[in-house]
């Protein structure tokens, strides 16, 4: 791959010094949590929220019906990520890098949402009827919408995140997980409430939160303003935009088609033990995830500077990598028992699935690093070339080798789909910024 890619693999990995590496990324990682206190505290929210509210399922309702609940919400979001299309993080980019046209470049990426919902719900009663007609309708719909209206929250959230206002932000979503959560929970154990009425207590939390971060933004003095909507506007932001957003959908497709295709080549009960097992291994990211929120508006900031570029890279590689591996060590070693811990006995299934995902943490951990610095550069098509082939990899190998070895062969593909993806947006970002 070229000398200055191998002088960076061993000037990186296997420095003189390693104690004072060591410090030097602790005392990094204290300052970063120090000064995006909030940031931390939204992802640690969302982490958390995500992993308790499945946790809350997976303990109470059958594995089948759980398969089928995990099953709707990978469909929907393929969907979701459709169209979002890169626009949240393009919005978020140009945000942090333009100082005076802000209302009219969210006002035109904001109604692009707004009409695309038909289509959006269109596409997804299609799905429904050919592919799960048997499944409950209600939870389909209510789902589906629900995760609309967070695409409609995450376009808000990223114009904050261009403005560095993280607070806004933690607090909308903090409020209404709190409020999902605790219905929930009196409802399921409590009242014994349908689980069709409490999927309306998510929907209602899903409201609140975009209804939150738009107040917030025009309190920022960033509204929808009419005048600023142009067709030229949002054909020129779609034209620019269609790398990064091919990348986004290629992206969310490979993490979400293993369960797509495990619900369509075994059963609901396999989706379940896999999901459980890849909830908690996506929830054990959260040790460097709210680092690399930040990162993108930061990226956006110095794209200019090469050596500012470098420097970034180096030492959040360096941290990132530190973290991932103390990670992915406990993971491995206690799968058995968080299994057990988090799921009961029920889900026995998914300790050698954890195990197996285990060996992924470093790899999601770098890649999510150089696809933020690449798309942060305007590197989008290099990211989107890279996430496809990635997605041809995953959904040839998961097509080959589930129905023979089942859900652990979906977590080896898992591993491979990552170190691939970090590999290539390493090397292509080592020739941009030499």
């Amino acid at each position: 791959m070229g000398r200055r890619f191998q002088y960076f693999i061993i000037h990186y990995f296997t420095p003189p010094g390693r104690i004072q590496c060591l410090k030097e990324a602790f005392t990094k990682y204290i300052q970063i949590l120090k000064e995006g206190k909030y940031l931390f505290f939204l992802n640690i929210s969302d982490r958390l929220f995500t992993f308790l509210f499945f946790l809350l399922l997976a303990r109470n309702l059958s594995t089948i019906l759980y398969g089928e609940i995990i099953t709707f919400f990978a469909a929907t979001g393929v969907f979701v990520s459709l169209l979002d299309f890169g626009l949240a993080a393009y919005l978020q980019r140009e945000i942090a890098a333009n100082k005076t046209d802000r209302t009219t470049i969210f006002s035109n990426i904001f109604i692009v949402n707004l009409f695309s919902f038909v289509l959006y719900i269109s596409l997804l009663l299609a799905v429904y009827f050919i592919l799960y007609p048997g499944s409950s309708i209600a939870i389909f719909l209510i789902i589906s919408i629900s995760l609309y209206f967070g695409l409609l929250t995450e376009t808000c959230n990223k114009v904050l995140s261009g403005l560095k206002n993280f607070k806004e932000q933690f607090t909308g979503f903090t409020l209404a997980r709190i409020f999902i959560l605790i219905l929930f929970t009196i409802g399921i154990y409590l009242l014994s409430i349908n689980i069709v009425y409490l999927f309306m207590v998510f929907f209602a939390g899903m409201v609140f939160n975009w209804l939150y971060v738009f107040i917030a933004l025009i309190r920022n003095n960033i509204r929808i303003s009419i005048s600023a909507i142009k067709k030229t506007s949002i054909v020129n932001i779609l034209k620019h935009v269609s790398p990064l957003g091919l990348a986004v959908v290629f992206t969310f497709l490979y993490n979400k088609i293993d369960v797509i295709i495990i619900s369509n080549l075994l059963d609901y009960s396999q989706v379940a033990f896999y999901s459980a097992a890849y909830g908690v291994y996506k929830s054990s990211t959260l040790a460097f995830t709210f680092l690399l929120a930040g990162g993108f508006t930061r990226v956006s900031e110095i794209a200019g500077n090469k050596t500012e570029v470098r420097l970034f890279l180096k030492q959040y590689m360096i941290l990132i990598t530190i973290i991932c591996l103390l990670v992915s060590i406990l993971l491995f070693f206690f799968s058995d028992v968080i299994v057990k811990f988090l799921y009961s006995v029920k889900f026995l299934p998914s300790v050698d699935v954890l195990k197996i995902l285990s060996f992924a943490v470093i790899a999601i951990g770098l890649n999510n690093l150089t696809g933020i610095i690449l798309n942060g550069i305007g590197i989008f098509k290099v990211v989107m070339y890279i996430t496809l082939f990635a997605l041809f990899i995953n959904i040839i190998l998961n097509f080959a080798f589930i129905p023979v070895y089942g859900i652990e062969a979906a977590a080896v593909v898992t591993v491979i789909t990552e170190y691939f993806i970090f590999l290539f947006e390493l090397y292509f970002l080592m020739r941009v910024i030499k």
